[in-house]
C-alpha cells in the first residue's frame, strides 16, 4: 500500500509554536492542508494506506467541517499530523527510510487500537454483567419485599390472636380466687401441658395418687381446688 506524506515546508516553524499555529486576532488558524477533493481521490483512486503532513492538521487551518478527517478516517485509513523533518527527505533512500518510520508508526498505532478495541470489548462485557447482576438483585429484592410483607402480615395476625388470648386469660383470672393464681402459674411454668386436672374416681387425674375420702367429699361439696402432694397439679372434683 501507498503512503503519501505532504511536505509543505511548514515544519520550519515548529520551534516557534505561535508561528506554527499562525492564529489571527479572531482566533482563526492559518496553515496549509489537504483539500477534501484530494483526500477523496487519494482514498478512492490510489487506495492509499494513509496520508501525512507537516502541519497541525490534515485539514487546512481555516477548515470548519474537517472534511479531510471524515474522508480519511471514514474510509478506515490513517492520518498523520505534525510529521517532522519532511524537508530533509530529498532522495529515494531518505524517502524509503521515512516511509519505514511511518510504517512502524502505523503498526504501533494499529497495535494500540487493537488493545483499545479489546479494552472496549471487555468493558462492554463487564457492563453487561453488571446490568444482569443489578436486574437479578432487583428481582430478588422484589421477591424479598413480597415475602417480608407476608411475614409482617402473619406476625400481625399472630400478635392479634395472642392479645385476644391474653384478654381471655385476664377475664378468666378475675373469676379465680387470687390464692390459686400463684400456685397455678408456678405449676404451669413447670408443667406446660395441663396444670388443672379433674379427679379420676377417688384419685388424682394426673398421677393416680389416692385422695382421702373426707378431702374428696369436701372438694365435691364446696368446689374447692386442692394441690396434689404427689405431682403438684391443681385438682378439682366433679359431682
Amino acid at each position: 500500500g501507498i503512503w503519501l506524506l505532504l511536505n509543505t515546508g511548514w515544519g520550519q516553524f515548529w520551534k516557534n509554536f505561535a508561528r506554527y499555529k499562525n492564529q489571527d486576532l479572531m482566533g482563526k488558524l492559518h496553515f496549509p492542508g489537504y483539500s477534501a477533493a484530494a483526500a477523496r481521490w487519494l482514498v478512492k483512486e490510489r487506495q492509499v494506506k494513509g496520508i501525512g503532513i507537516d502541519t497541525l492538521s490534515m485539514d487546512p487551518g481555516l477548515s470548519k467541517d474537517f472534511a479531510v478527517h471524515h474522508v480519511v478516517n471514514g474510509a478506515g485509513r490513517f492520518g498523520l499530523e505534525n510529521v517532522a523533518q519532511l524537508d530533509h527527505v530529498k532522495r529515494l533512500r531518505e524517502a524509503t527510510a521515512a516511509m519505514s518510520q511511518v510504517e512502524r508508526a502505523r503498526r504501533v498505532l494499529a497495535d494500540e487500537e487493537g488493545e483499545l478495541a479489546a479494552m472496549v470489548r471487555r468493558l462492554g462485557e463487564q457492563r453487561t454483567a453488571i446490568v444482569t447482576t443489578e436486574a437479578e438483585l432487583a428481582k430478588l429484592d422484589a421477591d424479598q419485599q413480597a415475602t417480608r410483607a407476608e411475614i409482617a402480615a402473619e406476625a400481625d395476625r399472630v400478635g392479634a390472636e395472642l392479645e385476644a388470648e391474653r384478654a381471655k386469660r385476664t377475664q378468666a383470672e378475675a373469676k379465680v380466687p387470687r390464692s390459686l393464681i400463684a400456685p397455678y402459674n408456678r405449676i404451669r411454668a413447670k408443667r406446660p401441658a395441663r396444670a388443672v386436672i379433674a379427679l379420676r374416681g377417688s384419685s388424682c387425674g394426673s398421677c393416680d395418687t389416692a385422695v382421702p375420702l373426707q378431702r374428696r367429699s369436701m372438694m365435691i361439696a364446696t368446689g374447692q381446688v386442692e394441690v396434689c402432694e404427689a405431682c403438684g397439679v391443681l385438682m378439682y372434683a366433679t359431682a
